[in-house]
């Protein structure tokens, strides 16, 4: 075993897909962020067990949002740019 033999060790497949996702990810969270930070001052969250629940639900969220966006949006704008060509 050379030392850097964890370079090439197989990464898991969900680890793939979350590098994927990274940039729309990036794109979304700032908005699905301030919508809790909304939820949370309107007093929604007044119990511990409520602002767990939120968090929770907001990182599925955007995490199902910026899925949406790469798979809708970014893969195909990557696709479109391969085929175009620049005079």
């Amino acid at each position: 075993m050379g030392r850097h033999d964890w370079l090439w060790a197989e990464c898991p497949a969900i680890l793939v897909k979350l590098g994927g996702i990274s940039y729309s990810l990036y794109l979304i969270h700032g908005y699905v962020g301030k919508g809790l930070d909304i939820i949370l001052r309107r007093g929604m969250g007044r119990s511990e067990p409520v602002v767990w629940f939120l968090m929770a639900s907001v990182t599925v969220a955007a995490l199902a949002l910026a899925a949406a966006l790469y798979y809708w949006c970014e893969r195909r704008a990557i696709e479109w740019s391969r085929r175009v060509r620049v005079a």
